[in-house]
């Protein structure tokens, strides 16, 4: 089959299966002007490839995961809802009062958010923190997450 119909049968873009031909996951050879790949090479790399359960952005050993934060106002001003995201997937949301406002907040905001793409965020109003104002919310982060692992340190 041509890298094409290779693209199609694998769902993935024919830039990509060009990529495992170059790179020698795919065994292939020049017809023509095309590159031509045989079905059960194809197969072996359907069978072979990450398995469908783990998710495509599981951070690997050998680079750092990239948290971002995102926030919208809620309630008139008077709160606020947060979003946490590692490596473009949501891992966690909280809503709470604004800053300098002392309301109590019950809900669980969205939590049908978590485990989605940051592109999910788009339209709701959400901006995502920067300067200043990131580098807090990851120093924050990053208390929370050592006092949960190792408790008071």
């Amino acid at each position: 089959m041509t890298t094409t119909e290779a693209a199609a049968s694998l769902n993935v873009t024919r830039a990509w299966v060009w990529r495992l031909i170059k790179g020698g996951t795919i065994h292939a050879e020049m017809r023509g002007r095309d590159w031509w790949i045989e079905d059960a090479e194809v197969e072996r790399y359907r069978r072979e490839r990450r398995p469908a359960h783990r998710p495509a952005n599981v951070a690997r050993k050998d680079r750092v995961m990239k948290t971002t934060f995102y926030t919208r106002s809620i309630d008139g001003g008077h709160g606020i809802q947060q979003v946490i995201a590692n490596d473009g997937i949501i891992a966690a949301q909280s809503i709470g009062p604004a800053h300098g406002q002392y309301h109590h907040y019950t809900g669980d905001g969205n939590p049908e958010l978590v485990g989605q793409p940051t592109s999910a965020l788009r339209g709701m109003g959400f901006s995502k923190l920067r300067g200043r104002a990131e580098q807090d919310a990851l120093e924050s982060y990053h208390n929370a997450l050592m006092q949960e692992t190792y408790g008071q340190y």
